[in-house]
């Protein structure tokens, strides 16, 4: 099982690729490409990677507990994070790309899930 996370103001990649705050950084596996990073804290792991915009997509998977990873990052770029189940996803995606050329991008849906793929992985 894995879920999604979003920060509520976009984190550029560039600032997750090679950090290292407190007692979290990244974890160098070889499944970890340009484009991604596997941050831990030495016993949990949060996977980022890169969207087309060089804006950041977290994702937890398995049973792996983030809670401590997120609330460093967002005390550290002063956002806050917003889980794929909440309310406020939506309201969340539409502000990451609001202001980006792109026009018209409907809404995920279980039958048309892939246009959202252009900006987010």
């Amino acid at each position: 099982m894995s879920t999604d996370y979003l920060p509520s103001t976009p984190i550029p990649f560039d600032q997750i690729k090679g950090l290292k705050i407190e007692e979290l950084y990244e974890e160098q596996t070889k499944d970890i490409s340009a484009d991604s990073a596997c941050l831990t804290d030495g016993k949990n792991y949060l996977w980022a990677s890169k969207t087309s915009f060089n804006f950041t997509w977290f994702s937890r998977y398995g049973g792996n507990r983030v809670d401590d990873i997120l609330e460093i990052l967002a005390k550290h770029f002063d956002t806050e994070f917003i889980s794929e189940h909440s309310d406020e996803w939506e309201e969340v995606l539409y502000q990451c790309i609001e202001g980006l050329d792109y026009v018209n991008i409907p809404l995920p849906t279980p039958d048309n899930p892939g246009l959202w793929k252009q900006i987010y992985p």
